[in-house]
């Protein structure tokens, strides 16, 4: 497995010193449930993710001790029987169901070519290379992959749906994935984390088909029955296949719709306490109780609305010019008489200042003459 860590770690929303990254062998799980955990060459937290030990194909053999039934592709060292390989990294947070972890999870395969009684078993115990049914897949991305070296039908994935619902082929049908124009590859996933993108196959074989020849060298061209056979032996057969996945976000609950207009303007709380609209009976009952208290007068009295102060009229130009205060002590107009008034007071505070002035200089010249003895 080929990887890069920035990525992995971008993908899972980690840092890459936080992620863990594991990877072993296939083995035979054919044991005691108990002792899956130690027998496995993976960690806990890759039982716990895909839910390993949750395997069950319906043939749970009777008796004290229940065991797992996935199957051995080891085979007892059968010729053409290879183990599948186990690749899986999360970012480092512990699974549990409040956790942001995330993890992925990817099985290899490559199952018999010349021994076809061996693939067949093979194909048809694929669901033990599957996770248990209860995994969460918005947690785990796990992936099915590999050279199966025959074609993967319809039974063989409503077997593996059987022991883990909703996976499907990732790559359309009709797309051909070796350069002999057969499907041998596949990407099984679950229908959830499949990518806005189609997987397919780059370069496909019409546009690699003409340039194997100028890929081979003279001696290469003619060593082999053919160029393609030659290009296969020193290349490979198989295509480049691309899928594009993703995790999904756990599902949010729906947001609360917004609030009627009623309660938006009765404000908050109004829709705990709807205000209930008045039935005719209601009214009456209203009116008759009003009539009873004197507020109404009788049967047919209106109910007048409580009186409402009218608005102060606003300030005179006077009181603007005057400023403020100048409302409660208002300034009079004087009439004629009051100007007349006003000028005769004015002609007696002046004739009895004169007055006074000339009594004042009258007393200062009597004064003189008595004093320097003056003749009169």
């Amino acid at each position: 497995m080929i990887y890069q860590r920035a990525l992995l770690a971008s993908f899972l929303e980690s840092r890459e010193d936080e992620l863990k990254i594991e990877c072993a062998l296939y083995g035979s799980c054919s044991l005691p449930l108990s002792s899956t955990f130690k027998r496995n060459p993976l960690s806990s937290t890759f039982e716990n993710a895909t839910k390993w030990g949750d395997f069950q194909k319906g043939d749970v053999q009777k008796g004290d001790v229940q065991k797992t039934l996935r199957y051995d592709y080891g085979m007892q060292g059968s010729s053409g029987a290879r183990r599948p390989a186990l690749f899986f990294v999360h970012n480092g947070q512990p699974h549990t169901s409040d956790s942001t972890f995330r993890s992925i999870a990817v099985c290899s395969v490559h199952l018999a070519f010349r021994q076809e009684d061996i693939r067949k078993q093979q194909l048809e115990h694929l669901a033990s290379l599957m996770p248990g049914k209860g995994y969460d897949e918005t947690r785990c991305l796990y992936a099915l992959l590999g050279d199966f070296n025959s074609s993967v039908g319809e039974a063989v994935m409503a077997t593996i749906n059987k022991a883990s619902p909703d996976h499907v082929l990732a790559l359309p049908a009709g797309v051909k994935t070796s350069i002999a124009g057969e499907r041998y590859d596949e990407v099984i996933v679950h229908k959830n984390t499949l990518g806005r993108r189609h997987a397919h196959v780059y370069p496909c074989r019409d546009l690699l088909l003409p340039q194997m020849k100028a890929a081979l060298t003279k001696e290469e061209q003619t060593r082999y029955k053919s160029v393609q056979m030659g290009f296969a032996n020193i290349m490979s057969d198989h295509l480049l296949v691309y899928v594009d996945l993703g995790v999904r976000k756990p599902h949010r609950a729906a947001r609360a719709p917004p609030p009627s207009p009623e309660v938006m303007r009765r404000g908050r709380g109004a829709d705990k306490y709807p205000r209930k609209t008045p039935t005719r009976q209601a009214a009456m009952t209203t009116i008759q109780e009003g009539c009873e208290r004197g507020q109404g007068g009788g049967m047919g009295a209106k109910v007048r609305k409580p009186h409402r102060a009218t608005r102060a009229p606003p300030p005179s130009p006077e009181v603007m010019r005057r400023g403020r205060g100048a409302d409660k002590y208002p300034r009079k107009t004087p009439t004629r008489q009051d100007a007349m008034t006003t000028i005769q007071a004015s002609v007696r505070r002046a004739s009895v200042r004169r007055a006074l002035e000339g009594r004042e200089s009258s007393q200062g010249g009597g004064m003189g003459a008595k004093g320097e003895g003056v003749d009169v």
